[in-house]
């Protein structure tokens, strides 16, 4: 089997079908690369989009950094505000309550794993009239989720406080700039192995755009990143 690298022509076999699909994980697992570069393949397969943006504990990697190459696009970004989010079960601002109700948009969301961001998927469940897609994105490059068993502890553990239980996981085992065709491959394996003591599928992985075409033998399509999440002291590419 060849490598089933996503484009806009194939984006469905990683799209979505429900309206709503939620992307968390851990810290480090790279999940807002994975929810913008999720968005940027719906926009472009011609969907209508528009990114919610829960993680705000993380002062480095938010969506809504983005805002404006992602308005270009014709995604919105709306992102709550952090003083909403200190109470156990948070209220929703009234934009990201209309873009969850929105019959006509596929709403991707960004949230995180940590304590705060489950407490804000929990909240989640208020505001939707169908059940969402929730993704958990794994990384087998940390520490924290290292093995299969760290992988799925911590999954149960987002699941636990977000009292939602998600339908797949996303494979993205990344190094940075060293990661390599080996590093996706070998950490593909135990994110396979995490997936099935969480009796999860695997819906997809991802690799950076320049070694995409590189993934034999995954089994699952590829999606090629464009890297747009940076933090601020590392330089720019050129």
């Amino acid at each position: 089997m060849g490598v089933r690298v996503a484009t806009e022509s194939n984006a469905a076999e990683i799209l979505s079908d429900r309206r709503v699909v939620i992307f968390t994980g851990a810290f480090g697992s790279g999940k807002t690369e994975i929810a913008l570069n999720y968005a940027l393949l719906a926009r472009g397969a011609g969907r209508d989009v528009a990114i919610v943006d829960l993680d705000i504990v993380n002062p480095y990697f938010r969506s809504q950094d983005h805002r404006a190459a992602l308005a270009a696009l014709g995604i919105g970004v709306i992102a709550q505000e952090a003083s909403a989010l200190g109470s156990e079960l948070p209220a929703l601002s009234r934009e990201i309550g209309g873009a969850l109700g929105d019959a006509d948009s596929h709403v991707v969301v960004d949230v995180g794993g940590d304590p705060e961001g489950a407490t804000a998927l929990a909240s989640l469940r208020h505001h939707l009239g169908e059940e969402p897609d929730i993704w958990m994105v794994l990384n087998a490059s940390r520490p924290a989720t290292a093995t299969a068993e760290q992988m799925a502890e911590m999954a149960r553990r987002i699941e636990a406080m977000a009292r939602l239980r998600a339908t797949a996981a996303v494979s993205n085992t990344h190094l940075g700039r060293e990661t390599t065709p080996q590093v996706i491959a070998a950490g593909h394996e135990v994110v396979k192995a995490a997936a099935r003591i969480l009796e999860l599928p695997v819906r997809f992985a991802a690799a950076p755009a320049g070694l995409a075409a590189e993934l034999e033998g995954l089994g699952v399509p590829i999606l090629p990143l464009r890297r747009m999440v940076r933090p601020p002291w590392e330089p720019a590419d050129g």
